[in-house]
């Protein structure tokens, strides 16, 4: 059964790349040796290709939709990435010392 709504953009692949950018975010700068590093990356690029391709397969987006999609959300991430420094300082204002220790990035 097709799906009868809106086709652009797709949005489980918008979704699923901006996890995968997110995870991305938090988990590569505490990963020290770059072959699990590059091994993690792949694994994200493979988890939005299934996701895309699956949503062609099943024929509730065209190619287009999926591809415009990735690009929104790459675009989008690069956009929100520079704020990290004022949401941090943002952040430090209100949460306790403790709490940011665990942030990513933070030494």
């Amino acid at each position: 059964m097709l799906d009868h709504g809106a086709s652009f953009p797709s949005g489980h692949t918008f979704c699923t790349a901006l996890l995968v950018f997110t995870l991305w975010t938090l988990c590569l700068p505490h990963i020290q040796d770059q072959e699990t590093q590059l091994i993690t990356v792949l694994i994200g690029i493979g988890w939005i290709a299934m996701v895309a391709i699956s949503r062609v397969y099943l024929r509730d987006h065209y190619l287009s939709d999926v591809l415009a999609s990735v690009c929104l959300a790459s675009g989008w991430w690069l956009l929100v990435t520079p704020a990290e420094a004022f949401i941090q300082a943002k952040m430090r204002q209100f949460l306790p010392e403790g709490m940011l220790k665990s942030w990513p990035h933070q030494n």
